[in-house]
């Protein structure tokens, strides 16, 4: 399972900052252009079945044709050492998506893009 300090490809793990069935999301550096980035990475869980791993290659490959303000950009998709997934994409400030439906009230537009 990837971790804060490992590396995906360019990319430094930097912290865990958020959680979902299908994927964990990473800030991260992108060490070539120092920027900071978000990493997607396949659960352990979901990394094993087939059906999840082709569903996380299409969400990706799905963000990464789109161009929105509303939609974050895709930067690069990739395999881990063990040939779980992962894709790097915009970092976004903003609330979890749990917390904006906890309290009923509306999103930023920008923040609505850091969902994915």
């Amino acid at each position: 399972m990837a971790k804060a300090g490992d590396t995906l490809g360019d990319f430094e793990l930097l912290r865990e900052v958020g959680r979902g069935s299908m994927g964990v999301v990473f800030e991260a550096r992108q060490r070539a252009l120092g920027r900071r980035v978000a990493v997607k990475v396949l659960t352990p869980s979901a990394g094993t079945d087939p059906v999840w791993v082709d569903r996380f290659r299409s969400e990706a490959h799905a963000v990464g044709r789109l161009s929105h303000p509303g939609i974050v950009s895709i930067y690069a998709v990739g395999d881990d050492a063990s040939g779980v997934p992962w894709f790097a994409m915009e970092f976004v400030e903003g609330r979890d998506l749990s917390d904006v439906i906890k309290e009923g009230g509306p999103m930023a537009p920008r923040e609505a893009a850091r969902i994915v």
